[in-house]
């Protein structure tokens, strides 16, 4: 104790001696040119302040105090005497060591704020450089043992640590012996730490109002300035490494279906040219051939158009999933539309599921719209409900009619579809827990969806499932004469061509 003791008293000692020789330097000066009192005065006051504003408040007021010493002894009637006999005299000696007082103690805390402001503006300063290397690291999402090693290098830590809280994980660069444990505590008890004793504190990182991470320093100078813009430069580190990686993910998606979509179209243009063949071949046969031998020369001829009916389908759908609809809109008998693909289901599943098709009103609701692409749209759903359902039972699809909109309802017989998963049926690729048996892409609903938009419509799953059982979609139109949220719908007519 006693070398620190001394080291700090040191500075102390040598200001008081330095101000005892500048003040019997000065004394003997004014001596010898025979000044007054009040000049005297004046100089002592000077070099009191001059003194002050690079001295502390203890010596500062310990060379005050010999000043006000060496004015009585020299300059003081009776002179070379600790005695003043003049009431005047001891007025003037109080005023100068009173105001000698005031100004050191003015002096010396405006030189303590001077050291302070230098102090923030180093730790400032190591704080934007510390930015400055977080900004050049690789956004990656396994940045976080970088981002402790600047913090470690740029601060002189002993030890930094880090505890997520999703993945309950520690990170730790340095060594300490209770940096990590108490990282970890602050995080279960959501609670900042300091310990001014080990140099050690801890700030949790809140998101909404939760927290989802700690950060501990171990040697962090001062914690209360600069663990703040810490904490906020880890938080936006990550949020770049993590906004990166989702972006970066989500370009490799969109490139690996880009190319998907690529193949998956020159497939379907490839299977097209033997599929003609093939249907041209079997109608020649269904005319030279013998009865017996006709059925199956037909049924050849109609599993070939029915696989290219369903290649057109795959080359629609690739085109749609990638570009914006380009829908030719025209008039259209809804009702009959429903009915030829109600009749074709009917005739393709040859008893596998039975189909009915009902409407609410006359039948003949007409609406605008792409022909093709709203024929797609109910084809996405009732291959969904074929799907999705028991074989053998009941799809139904209902045509109903309001004043300004129309809706297309298909109902299944399958299980009702789980409250987790009702929110995200309509994104891309997704199939949800009893998808995985059952074949397909997750892009139907999605495109259904797309099409109903480009149609100023909705397509939801409808509520009346938790009441019926079983699932069912409602897609609805607006009526050629409603008006839509974008204005009337603009058509052709059917008879103007395609």
């Amino acid at each position: 104790m006693r070398p620190v003791q001394f080291a700090v008293v040191r500075p102390v000692v040598m200001r008081v001696v330095a101000g005892i020789a500048i003040d019997a330097i000065l004394s003997a000066a004014c001596f010898a040119l025979h000044l007054n009192l009040a000049t005297v005065s004046l100089l002592f006051l000077l070099s009191v302040v001059f003194q002050a504003l690079t001295a502390t408040f203890a010596s500062s007021l310990a060379v005050s105090i010999i000043a006000a010493g060496f004015l009585d002894y020299f300059f003081v009637a009776p002179l070379f005497k600790w005695r003043i006999a003049s009431p005047f005299d001891a007025v003037a000696l109080s005023v100068f060591v009173t105001t000698s007082l005031v100004i050191t103690r003015l002096a010396s805390k405006a030189c303590a704020e001077k050291q302070k402001a230098e102090y923030r503006l180093r730790m400032l300063e190591q704080i934007y450089q510390c930015s400055e290397r977080l900004l050049t690291l690789d956004p990656e999402p396994g940045v976080i043992e970088a981002v402790l090693n600047v913090y470690r290098q740029s601060f002189n830590l002993r030890a930094v640590s880090y505890f997520d809280g999703h993945r309950a994980e520690m990170w730790i660069q340095g060594r300490s012996s209770q940096l990590s444990e108490q990282t970890r505590q602050a995080f279960i008890a959501s609670n900042d730490i300091d310990d001014a004793g080990r140099q050690l504190c801890v700030r949790c990182i809140r998101l909404k109002g939760q927290v989802t991470a700690a950060i501990g320093f171990e040697g962090l100078p001062d914690p209360h300035l600069t663990s703040r813009s810490l904490v906020a430069m880890t938080v936006a580190t990550l949020d770049r490494a993590n906004a990166f990686h989702a972006a970066s993910t989500s370009a490799a998606e969109v490139k690996a279906e880009s190319f998907r979509a690529a193949v998956l179209d020159a497939l379907a243009h490839e299977i097209r040219t033997p599929l003609a063949s093939i249907v041209t071949a079997a109608g020649a046969i269904c005319e030279t051939v013998a009865a017996p031998q006709q059925e199956l020369a037909q049924e050849i001829e109609s599993e070939a158009l029915r696989l290219s009916e369903l290649t057109s389908t795959l080359m629609r759908k690739a085109a749609l999933e990638f570009t914006d609809l380009e829908a030719r809109m025209v008039e259209t008998d809804l009702g009959a539309m429903l009915q030829a693909l109600v009749e074709r289901y009917s005739l393709r599943q040859a008893g596998d599921h039975a189909f009915a098709f009902e409407c609410s009103g006359s039948g003949a609701e007409r609406v605008i719209a792409d022909q093709d692409l709203l024929r797609l749209a109910v084809a996405q759903l009732l291959d969904n409900a074929v799907k999705y359902s028991e074989p053998g039972s009941l799809i139904a699809v209902n045509l109903e009619s309001s004043e300004e909109s129309v809706a297309v309802l298909v109902r299944n017989e399958g299980r009702p579809i789980l409250a987790a998963e009702r929110a995200y049926i309509f994104e891309r690729f997704y199939r949800g827990t009893r998808g995985v048996s059952v074949p397909g892409t997750g892009l139907g609903l999605h495109i259904a969806k797309k099409i109903a938009r480009a149609h100023q419509g909705t397509l939801t799953l409808d509520g009346e499932e938790k009441r019926t059982g079983g699932v069912v979609f409602r897609l609805t139109l607006p009526k050629p004469e409603a008006e839509t949220e974008h204005g009337k719908l603009e058509y052709q007519s059917a008879d103007s061509g395609r």
